[in-house]
């Protein structure tokens, strides 16, 4: 009997394989769509990266994509960890630019190194614009949300410049 050797899957939580096995398993045009929050795909793109089980990868990353993960942290986290190329440049643009500081949480998601990374851009950006002749063509809300498609190119510089060497954040 199968049962009485079973293959241990060292490593891997079985709500994950169970998540996995879901998706596998759904036949599109007969069953309902899965009812899959966040948590749970995030689980399939880790199995199917492991894996590499390309199809299955592409879909859990669009339905990521689909379910709007607002942290921007957190994608740059997925983007390391499942090497997702189109998350880590626009997340990490989009933390040095808003109007909020860190926060603890996008610490833990980040590590030591890139949140400083993160904050070494973000003084220089603020320094460099604010005050300087540049700002004349930069517009500020009122959350000092930067605007200006000059100030994104400046920030998409210092990021490649700050990152340059460090493949799990620019493939």
């Amino acid at each position: 009997m199968i049962d009485d050797n079973p293959i241990l899957l060292q490593s891997i939580l079985r709500s994950d394989w169970e998540r996995l096995l879901n998706v596998l398993m759904h036949k599109t045009y007969l069953d309902p769509p899965l009812d899959f929050k966040m948590v749970d795909w995030i689980s399939v793109l880790k199995l199917s990266t492991l894996w590499e089980m390309d199809v299955i990868r592409a879909i859990a990353i669009k339905k990521i994509d689909r379910l709007n993960l607002d942290n921007p942290a957190r994608k740059v986290n997925l983007a390391r960890e499942y090497k997702i190329p189109d998350y880590c440049l626009p997340s990490l643009s989009q933390l040095i630019m808003r109007s909020a500081s860190l926060s603890f949480q996008d610490l833990k998601w980040l590590g030591p190194e890139c949140a400083l990374n993160v904050a070494s851009i973000r003084e220089r950006i603020n320094h460099d614009w604010k005050g300087s002749s540049k700002s004349t063509n930069v517009f500020l809300d009122q959350r000092r949300t930067l605007v200006c498609e000059n100030v994104r190119e400046d920030v998409d510089r210092a990021i490649l410049s700050v990152f340059k060497g460090q493949e799990e954040y620019l493939y």
